[in-house]
């Protein structure tokens, strides 16, 4: 395992904050879970930590199963969004939101185990960003042939050549965070935010991670109108950029 993260001087190491957030949009069945899951291993930590969750406007009562746990919990905060933004507008202001020096987030439907998180702060002594892709992710055709042009014009226009892009496991430094301009409202805001670190010249450490099939719901993500609305901001983006 990798070294811990550096600590100032002293005769004993100082806890290191750490954040978690959880965007979500109508998942009433899947939050409870979600939010069970990570205070599970948040609390196992020995570390100062916290989870925010990040609700863009739902309307099947998922924010107030949301608002019960930051009412119940001192580690559980909520910032909400009156209307749907999307998502790369729901982590803009998960991002925001979180005070700790390392920062990390995944979905509500847990597409990978929460332990996971724990078990890879300590890879961010060696570097700034870890980024997960998924082992046994059985994905649709559609979906295969998304993901691989996907993956080639986020490489060929922002210069990012990564095993998954979009896959919700990430931790982050903060002081990097900071740094970043983050302002995606599509699902192209992972794109963004490993361009950012690119650009940044940040140390990024790519991980498998074991991929959990969603129990609740549908996915908001596997339809050919997001595909577009990413590709028309990956092209905007890219402009910006040049």
């Amino acid at each position: 395992m990798s070294a811990p993260l550096p600590v100032p001087p002293g005769d004993e190491e100082l806890p290191i904050d750490f954040s978690l957030f959880i965007p979500f949009f109508d998942e009433r069945e899947s939050l409870p879970g979600a939010v069970e899951e990570a205070l599970r291993m948040l609390r196992g930590l020995d570390l100062d930590t916290e989870l925010v969750l990040v609700d863009d406007g739902s309307s099947d009562g998922s924010e107030e199963t949301a608002r019960r746990y930051a009412e119940q919990n001192d580690d559980v905060r909520l910032v909400r969004h009156e209307t749907n933004g999307g998502y790369g507008a729901a982590l803009c202001t998960g991002f925001a939101a979180c005070t700790g020096d390392i920062v990390s987030y995944s979905d509500a439907d847990l597409p990978v185990a929460m332990h996971h998180f724990a078990d890879r702060i300590a890879l961010l002594g060696d570097c700034d960003l870890v980024a997960g892709y998924p082992l046994g992710w059985h994905k649709s055709v559609r979906r295969r042939i998304y993901t691989a042009g996907y993956k080639l014009l986020v490489r060929v226009l922002l210069g990012v050549a990564a095993r998954d892009i979009n896959f919700s496991f990430k931790l982050v430094r903060r002081d990097l965070l900071e740094r970043m301009r983050l302002d995606a409202r599509t699902g192209l805001i992972d794109a963004q935010l490993l361009a950012e670190a690119v650009r940044l010249s940040a140390r990024i450490e790519q991980v498998e991670v074991p991929y959990q099939e969603r129990r609740h719901g549908e996915s908001h993500f596997d339809s050919p109108a997001v595909a577009w609305a990413n590709g028309v901001e990956l092209v905007q983006l890219w402009r910006r950029m040049r």
